[in-house]
Parts: structure tokens; C-alpha cells; sequence
């Protein structure tokens, strides 16, 4: 039986793509199948998939010649999965060699929807806490849910948990594929209808922090103005999916504090190194993202500076 099914999309990563494989190659859960999905690479990274695919068995391939966008590939992934549970793996990043175990036996044991682990960021050799995780993960939930624990609000990634791919099935979750930033929407929506989640302090996943200017990824590319749209269109998807999957005001007040003390001042500090039309768009929207909050986000917005 296949346990786990790891979905890895890249695009031009030929620096770090093999790092990210052999991580999964050297997973001491044998029972896994890795799907590569190429999005229209220009660079090798191609063929350092083509290689992992003719020497391991359990490294498939999946040729998109034209890149589509993560969301799009990713739901290839979703769609071609065997595995009775699913993971995402970003080609930059990589996993500890037990991540697949951990995960797979916590899901098993507990008879969670969704295990979820421990973020480490990393630049070069030098490894810290991610401080968005840091404020999701408190301590071990074990077995709860972001009903109870609204905190889990905060970790919008896709790649430090396993979903049961049966639940992602009957449920119908899967990507936006008209965005960046599609791993917000999905999260939240995977955790509002998760009936129960798992979650160990244990470190899983290591991001990277890229150091080549010429290709950031997503999250380090705020100074073009597309990737601010897709963010704030992101949220506002995930609002929605918020207002019609729970009943909850908490849940609702504290995303729109994640937004406004974590999303919107990603882009707020770099106002200065922005061109003066993109700033003014970004303080725009953020203005008008403000007046349909309504009341009671007064001081918070404040806080922002903007104003």
C-alpha cells in the first residue's frame, strides 16, 4: 500500500531541486511515490527530474512544457496521487528524512484529517524558527482542530503537513489556479472542514531563504505589483471561505489580525523601495481592505502607518 503521495512542482530550481529529491529518496517511510510536476522550466531542472525518474521507481514525472502556475500543477499532483495521504514539497526546500514517518504514523494513530509539523526557515548553513509557525504551533495540539485553536489561522503552508486523501477527495479542496498564493485558501479551507487535525512541536519541513537575486521565490518577489494582487485576492478568497464554513466571529476577527499584523506589512516596509504608482496601489487597496472590516480594527490599522 502506498502511505504517502509527495506533490513537488518546480520551476527553474536546478540549484536546489536535487537537495529537495534526495530528501525524499532518503525518507526512512519506504512506502511513498514522489510526483515531479514540471511547469515550463527553461533552465536543467528538467533533466535532473528526468534522471530521479529513470533511477527510482517511485519518482514519476509530469511534463507541463508551458508553466501554468503552482496552483494549476499542484492540482495535477492532487489528481494523479495514490497514496493514502498527501504532502507537498517545495523544490527549494527539503525534509528532514523521518518527515514522512513522523506524519504518516500521527495520522494513523490519532485518525486525523491533517498531521501537521514544525517549520525551520534556513539561509545557508544557519537554521531559526519560523516565526509565522511560531505563533500557529504554541505548543502540542495533539488532537484538536482551528475551532478550538484559532491560532492555527496563522500557518497558510501546505508542505508541513500530510492531508488523508480521502477527506481532500469528499471534500472537493483543491487550488486556486488563478492566483500566487494559492496555499492560503487551500489551507484554511482544508482546516475548516478537517473534523481533526494533529500537531507536534517536532521540526518536518526546512525553508528556504533564497539568496540569488535574479530568481526569488514567491514569497521573496513583493516589489512587483502582481504579487501583491494575487496576496490580497488570496485573503479575500480566504475570508469568504471563512464566513461560509464557520459560524465563528473569533475565527474571522483573528484572521483579519493575521492580515493586518503579518500580510499587509510585508509589503508596508517596503513602501519605500516601491515606484510611486505601485505604492500608492498597495496603500489603496490596503485602505479599502480596511473600510470593509468595519468597526472595531481601529488601532491595528493605526498601527500600520499608512494613513
Amino acid at each position: 500500500m502506498l502511505k504517502v503521495s509527495v506533490i513537488v512542482p518546480f520551476y527553474n530550481v536546478e540549484d536546489y531541486l536535487e537537495q529537495a529529491l534526495d530528501s525524499l529518496k532518503h525518507q526512512t517511510l519506504k512506502e511513498i511515490e514522489v510526483i515531479m510536476i514540471n511547469d515550463g522550466s527553461s533552465d536543467r531542472s528538467l533533466k535532473i527530474a528526468e534522471k530521479y525518474a529513470r533511477e527510482y521507481k517511485n519518482f514519476q514525472l509530469v511534463n507541463c512544457k508551458k508553466k501554468r502556475g503552482p496552483g494549476f500543477v499542484r492540482n495535477i499532483g492532487l489528481r494523479q496521487a495514490k497514496g493514502k495521504y498527501i504532502g507537498f514539497l517545495d523544490a527549494d526546500d527539503f525534509y528532514e528524512k523521518t518527515t514522512c514517518e513522523t506524519l504518516f504514523y500521527i495520522a494513523e494513530k490519532h485518525k486525523v484529517d491533517i498531521a501537521v509539523g514544525n517549520v525551520r526557515q534556513f539561509q545557508n548553513d544557519n537554521f531559526f524558527l519560523s516565526g509565522l509557525h511560531k505563533k500557529a504551533f504554541k505548543n502540542h495540539l495533539k488532537t484538536t482542530s482551528i475551532q478550538k485553536d484559532s491560532d492555527l489561522l496563522y500557518d497558510t503552508s501546505v508542505w508541513n503537513k500530510i492531508y488523508r486523501r480521502k477527506f481532500i477527495v469528499e471534500n472537493e479542496i483543491e487550488f486556486n489556479e488563478d492566483i500566487l498564493y494559492e496555499d492560503i485558501p487551500f489551507s484554511i479551507e482544508a482546516y475548516l472542514k478537517a473534523k481533526n487535525v494533529y500537531v507536534t512541536l517536532e521540526y518536518i519541513y526546512n525553508w528556504r531563504i533564497r539568496q540569488d537575486d535574479n530568481n526569488l521565490s514567491i514569497t521573496q518577489q513583493r516589489l512587483e505589483q502582481q504579487n501583491f494582487t494575487d496576496r490580497i485576492n488570496a485573503i479575500k478568497r480566504t475570508n469568504s471561505l471563512i464566513s461560509n464554513y464557520s459560524e465563528s466571529k473569533t475565527l474571522y476577527y483573528k484572521f483579519q489580525y493575521k492580515v493586518l499584523e503579518h500580510d499587509f506589512p510585508l509589503y508596508i516596509n517596503l513602501l519605500s523601495e516601491m515606484n510611486e504608482d505601485h505604492a500608492n496601489y498597495v496603500i489603496n487597496e490596503i485602505k479599502e481592505y480596511y473600510n470593509l472590516l468595519g468597526a472595531g480594527f481601529d488601532k491595528l490599522f493605526l498601527n500600520l502607518s499608512i494613513t
